[in-house]
């Protein structure tokens, strides 16, 4: 490169960064600056300048200090570098960095200075700036009545706000420079360890509320990714989690109220058809139309079970029959019959993690609950769409969870109508696409094995419903063995205090073959079961005045130890205390023909 070209371009760059150099011959006193310098003190270019001259730019403390420096650097040669406050010829004021270095003679004594000068005010004001933004925040943070919290990549506290003591019961200074986990065992495997490790991780800021049971406080902690590890602003929310508690006490006491009124209704509409169609059954000749008002009737019937059956998974008292079920199967088995419910303007998307463990649970159940969630999100889309259900191992709260979820690109649910959704009778859909008791039914199903739904919801993006279930849980049914083939006459005491169910489930009995005693008074079926040493099935209600059913069947047993006992009830089989009986069937009202049909059989008593 051509030397006045590599001159021009050193030129440019020391105009650029506002810098010069100088030389101060010291027995002249004479100093020597290059151009960039005249025009930052604002003197024509080659204007002679003497030592003094050059000093009286600089504020009085820098100047002593840079005046000081310089006598150092003659008198030992040590070098200085210092930051200034200069004023030009103008009064406009600059800070600037000056760095000085000797220069020696033939005969080794310091004979000049020279070194560069740089005007750093832009540095200065954002160095200023960002050091006044930081005290700004540290003030915040530590008077902020959340608390807050930083550690590094290594997970050890970097800093903590005052508040942070009351909370977490331990003084801040302490803390400082210890780990996380060692500090707070207890919140490996939680919900706090799972989303701050999904924070430093992937540096995704979340929100969410947990109970840390060591503190006995419900936390709502946001997380932030730092620079140099992460950031956790903390808010205990215990009160209000206890005055949400009071409010929900209040709302189910008007949701009863509400339940009470939507069964009324269900069930008068469902007596009106079952009394009419009996009433009208006697005025009807044609052999066709009878077989029509009973029919219409049965399935009157069959629609109140069914609510029953919702209004009993609501409140978690459905009767269940769980066995060990691998979800993935499960989906594998159920998938040909979801896809028969979806229109072709729908996609349906599975995405399964065939690592996730058995669950315990009611596979009809669950089969039910599955496809309610996929005919509401088939409901939620109005044109084309797609419906996803995947299958994933989580941890929450510490414990492991088999979670099934149904997401879909519908309507969503609207902000205000989300805290009702689980509602019982409460309903988006028109009354002639919904009773308002299928969500509440799931959630009832899911919170009796241990389980729990969460939804999550946006306004024209979609929904997702999610069942959590636990991974080692069990759910106990059953009241005792299944009897053998019954040995002696086929006769039957039918045992209830309501003396309509009590005939018709005699008459039910005696059409399958069985000579049928039946007592509307549980102590004239005592007296009966003394009498009588020929009795082979006592056929009871559970809940009745005086003496229940399964003291009852305690005394037929004694009295009769080879008796046979069904156990008629609308109570689920696993509310029944049957302790003492011994073998035992369970029969839930309203009984069908068929499953009495089958018990016969089981007894060996079918003709």
């Amino acid at each position: 490169m051509d030397e006045p070209v590599e001159l021009e371009l050193l030129r440019f760059a020391c105009q650029a960064n506002r810098s010069g150099a100088w030389r101060f011959e010291i027995s002249e006193d004479r100093v020597t600056w290059t151009p960039v310098l005249y025009e930052l003190f604002g003197l024509d270019e080659g204007q002679e300048i003497n030592f003094d001259l050059a000093m009286s730019f600089f504020a009085s403390e820098s100047r002593k200090r840079l005046v000081a420096s310089v006598e150092e650097c003659v008198r030992t040669g040590k070098s200085y570098n210092e930051v200034l406050a200069v004023r030009d010829t103008t009064g406009k004021p600059f800070w600037a960095r000056a760095l000085g270095f000797p220069e020696t003679g033939a005969d080794g004594t310091i004979v000049a200075l020279r070194g560069a000068f740089q005007d750093i005010s832009e540095e200065r004001e954002a160095t200023t700036a960002l050091k006044d933004a930081e005290s700004n925040l540290a003030s915040v943070l530590e008077l902020m009545p959340d608390g807050f919290f930083v550690v590094n990549e290594d997970w050890e506290f970097t800093f903590l706000n005052s508040a942070s003591e009351a909370m977490l019961q331990r003084v801040p200074r302490d803390l400082i420079g210890q780990n996380l986990w060692k500090e707070f065992p207890e919140a490996r495997g939680s919900q706090f360890e799972e989303v701050y490790r999904r924070t430093m991780d992937t540096g995704v800021s979340e929100l969410f509320t947990e109970y840390f049971g060591p503190l006995k406080t419900w936390f709502r902690v946001a997380t932030h990714r730092t620079l140099n590890g992460m950031a956790a602003h903390f808010r205990d929310v215990t009160e209000e989690f206890a005055q949400r508690e009071k409010e929900q006490k209040t709302e189910r006491l008007a949701l009863l109220g509400q339940l009470a009124g939507g069964v009324s209704h269900d069930f008068n509409n469902l007596m009106s058809v079952i009394l009419g169609n009996l009433e009208m059954l006697p005025l009807v000749q044609d052999e066709g139309e009878r077989a029509t008002l009973i029919e219409e009737a049965v399935e009157a019937i069959e629609r109140g079970r069914t609510l029953n059956e919702s209004l009993l998974a609501f409140a978690g008292r459905s009767s269940l029959e769980p066995t060990k079920a691998n979800l993935s199967a499960f989906l594998d088995r159920i998938r040909p019959m979801i896809e028969r419910t979806l229109p072709s303007r729908i996609a349906l998307r599975f995405r399964v993690d065939d690592n996730v463990p058995s669950v315990e649970l009611d596979e009809a159940m669950a089969e039910s609950c599955l496809l309610n969630l996929v005919l509401n999100a088939r409901d939620a889309i109005a044109g084309t769409g797609v419906i996803e259900i995947s299958l994933s191992k989580v941890a929450r709260g510490g414990k492991d969870w088999a979670r099934v979820a149904v997401s879909d690109t519908g309507c969503g649910i609207p902000e205000d109508l989300r805290e009702r959704i689980f509602e019982p009778f409460f309903t988006t859909k028109s009354k002639a696409l919904g009773s308002g008791l299928g969500l509440a039914r799931v959630k009832g199903f899911v919170e009796q094995v241990g389980g729990l739904v969460t939804m999550q919801s946006e306004t024209d993006r979609g929904s997702v419903f999610a069942m959590h279930f636990p991974v080692e849980t069990s759910v106990e049914t059953g009241t005792g063995d299944r009897p053998g083939a019954l040995k002696g006459a086929p006769i039957a005491l039918v045992v209830d205090d309501d003396p309509a169910v009590a005939k018709v489930t005699a008459r039910m009995f005696t059409s399958l073959g069985l000579f049928t005693l039946t007592a509307c008074d549980p102590e004239h079926a005592r007296v009966t079961l003394k009498e009588r040493d020929d009795i082979a099935v006592l056929i009871t209600d559970v809940i009745m005045p005086r003496l229940s059913g399964v003291e009852l069947a305690r005394e037929a047993r004694r009295l009769n130890p080879a008796i046979e006992v069904v156990f008629i009830s609308g109570y689920p089989e696993e509310d029944l205390m049957v302790d003492g009986v011994g073998r035992s069937v369970y029969l839930q009202k309203p009984a069908r023909r068929w499953e009495a049909e089958a018990i016969v059989k089981d007894f060996g008593l079918s003709h």
